[in-house]
């Protein structure tokens, strides 16, 4: 194996970037090898005595006067804490602190920021060079290269010799590469000036030890292990830079050709996943300034852009128990996979069965209204329930579909968790429920009711596009490949569901309804609403979402207004619980005419009728009506009282 590689690829690069990278023009890695045989290793000791330099009468000072190391560091005990202290990071003065961090700022292609000054000392003086030299011959620094601090909260000697005083971090060199690409940034625009001898030898120093013939030389004939779905894999490292020096086209072919095919011996997901979890474990570019189009080739590849791999070890296995203990009703069981196509995928059957359930479930409208406590939420706290929901008997909330799906989920063989079980202190029954599953490269969120009146269980019944069942990865051919599967499934659902969509009803009216005069759009809305089969917190939506086809912007703001609120009415059998939604309409507009608002009450039961405005005040006054949280619309004309009572 050779680094030629990289030149040759790196020289294409150059050329579709227009700039070619200095870096970039290498000897080949034989060379190198020949060349530090002879010049031996350059390696500094690592016998340094970082505390000599605190006790010094020769401490430097910056241009300001004032000293580049606080003298008052070498009273710190020597004890392990302290002396690892000393030894990993440079103490400044206060009032080179304030200097270090009024200096000029280097801004890195990363967007980390260093001080041009920080980065001058690396080359000039002698404390920091060598801290810097000596974290940058170890392989992997903890957090930093070069870090300067200072000591506060201390009122006398005694208090820094007792270890009473804080440190407090003022500037920092995060990596190695920063380190040398902000010490070429600054030799390139000249800010280094004229280097001594031994400057220089420490400027080439930090660049050999960076630089890509050190990679090479690291990782020549080395392997790594690891572990990818269950299987142990090696990875000759060798192989990383081979496929990181391929040409563009090359790697494109490589990535979007035969997904079956082999990297080495390596399936193409192994081999992304062991390569990647190697850069990213070794800091490959933190540690070394590699050419660009390298690095480019690095973010793509551990991005998963290349080759998918964001579903490599996750959901081996299905921890849940819970749905191990609910029995589906066989009618509900049916009526989901009835119609279900033969030889389709586990994707696509788990694509099909939830917008299925969308379309047979339906949310439990006081559970909403009672903002989802009191009685109206005991029966969802019990597994118990789920085996009575049936077609007939559809309300549910997040619980109950989580658990339907899950079950469902594993009939077909597909490993999952749900996120209730991870919510602290919570547990089911509470807070909220949704569950992700896997099928092969698909990591799938499944949430029903992300919103209750803009989840997928009202939207289903719309034709809207669902928004709660979305992949996690981050390859755009992946997600491509996602979503073509699962609108296929969607579309098949639909059409099954066609002859009860109230959403084809309203469409087949009118092909432009933005034209239309706003009475003509108030008879429309009103005639859907009175005629749909919707029920509950469907029909809430649906007056919802024909509200934002028909009417404008505009019109939505200053002349129809839908708020959905809690109905306490009280009948023979005690409190009738609810949601309902009051619908406001004004031709003018709400402010200048006022008294032009017409009102309608949408029930839960899909019964429209007319009501007063002094109606809806009384009964918001009342408490018959109530908002179910604080920050929901108000309803047009009563918003004054509404501040009188605090809502």
């Amino acid at each position: 194996m050779t680094i030629e590689t990289i030149k040759s690829s790196g020289e294409q690069d150059a050329r579709e970037d227009s700039s070619k990278n200095p870096l970039e023009d290498l000897p080949s890695f034989e060379e190198y090898m020949a060349q530090i045989e002879s010049d031996g290793n350059s390696e500094i000791s690592k016998e340094i005595n970082q505390r000599s330099f605190y006790e010094s009468d020769n401490i430097p000072q910056n241009t300001n006067g004032d000293l580049i190391l606080d003298p008052k560091a070498s009273l710190l005990p020597n004890e392990d804490l302290y002396s690892q202290i000393i030894e990993n990071r440079i103490i400044t003065t206060p009032e080179d602190a304030a200097f270090l961090s009024s200096s000029e700022k280097i801004k890195l292609s990363n967007n980390h920021e260093l001080s041009s000054e920080l980065l001058k000392r690396c080359l000039s003086v002698d404390a920091y060079y060598y801290l810097a030299a000596k974290h940058m011959h170890e392989d992997n620094p903890l957090g930093y290269v070069l870090e300067a601090y200072i000591l506060l909260s201390y009122s006398s000697d005694e208090d820094i010799k007792r270890g009473m005083a804080e440190i407090n971090s003022v500037a920092r060199i995060k990596s190695k590469s920063d380190l040398v690409r902000g010490l070429i940034a600054l030799e390139e625009s000249g800010q280094l000036g004229e280097l001594s001898d031994t400057e220089k030898e420490r400027l080439d120093e930090f660049k050999e030890l960076t630089s890509p013939r050190a990679f090479a030389e690291k990782i020549h004939g080395t392997t790594y292990e690891t572990e990818v779905d269950g299987k142990n894999v090696t990875l000759p490292v060798d192989n990383i830079i081979i496929f990181l020096s391929r040409s563009l086209d090359d790697l494109k072919k490589i990535c979007t050709t035969d997904p079956d095919g082999k990297i080495g011996r390596l399936s193409k997901p192994e081999f992304a996943y062991a390569a990647s979890e190697y850069l990213k474990k070794n800091k490959v570019t933190e540690n070394y300034v590699l050419p660009d189009s390298i690095e480019k080739r690095i973010g793509f590849l551990t991005s998963g852009q290349y080759i998918d791999f964001s579903a490599v070890n996750k959901l081996m296995e299905t921890k849940d128990t819970l749905y191990e203990k609910v029995e589906l009703n066989p009618d509900l069981h049916d009526a989901i996979i009835e119609k279900m196509p033969e030889g389709i995928s586990r994707l696509e059957k788990a694509a099909y069965i939830y917008a299925k359930m969308c379309t047979i479930l339906t949310y439990d409208n006081r559970f909403m209204a009672a903002n989802q406590k009191g009685e109206a939420a005991e029966k969802h706290k019990s597994l118990d329930y789920v085996s009575q929901i049936s077609p007939e008997n559809n309300e549910v909330v997040c619980f109950e579909f989580n658990m339907i799906y899950a079950k469902m989920l594993d009939e077909q063989g597909l490993h999952f968790k749900s996120e209730y079980k991870d919510m602290i202190g919570e547990y089911y029954g509470y807070g909220h429920a949704n569950l992700e599953f896997r099928d092969g490269k698909f990591i799938v969120q499944a949430d029903s009711v992300a919103s209750i009146l803009g989840g997928d269980i009202a939207r289903a019944k719309l034709g809207l596009p669902l928004t709660g069942f979305e992949c996690e990865s981050p390859n755009i051919r992946t997600q491509k490949e996602f979503q073509d599967k699962v609108n296929a499934m969607y579309e098949l659902v639909q059409s099954q569901e066609r002859e009860n969509d109230p959403w084809n009803e309203y469409d087949s009216l009118t092909e432009n309804l933005y034209p239309v005069e706003f009475d003509e759009k108030k008879a429309i809305l009103l005639d859907r609403l009175k005629s749909t089969n919707l029920r509950g917190i469907d029909a809430m939506t649906y007056a919802l979402q024909l509200r934002k086809a028909l009417f404008s912007e505009q019109e939505r703001r200053d002349n129809i207004s839908v708020v959905v609120l809690r109905n306490n009415a009280v009948n023979g059998e005690g409190p009738k619980l609810e949601a309902g939604a009051v619908i406001a309409m004004n031709g003018s507009n709400f402010d200048d005419q006022s008294s032009e608002t017409s009102y309608y009450y949408l029930s839960s039961n899909r019964e429209l009728s007319s009501i007063a405005l002094e109606d809806v005040k009384s009964r918001l006054n009342d408490g018959t009506f109530e908002y179910i949280e604080r920050k929901d619309p108000k309803i047009p004309g009563t918003v004054e009282m509404a501040e009188e009572k605090g809502e």
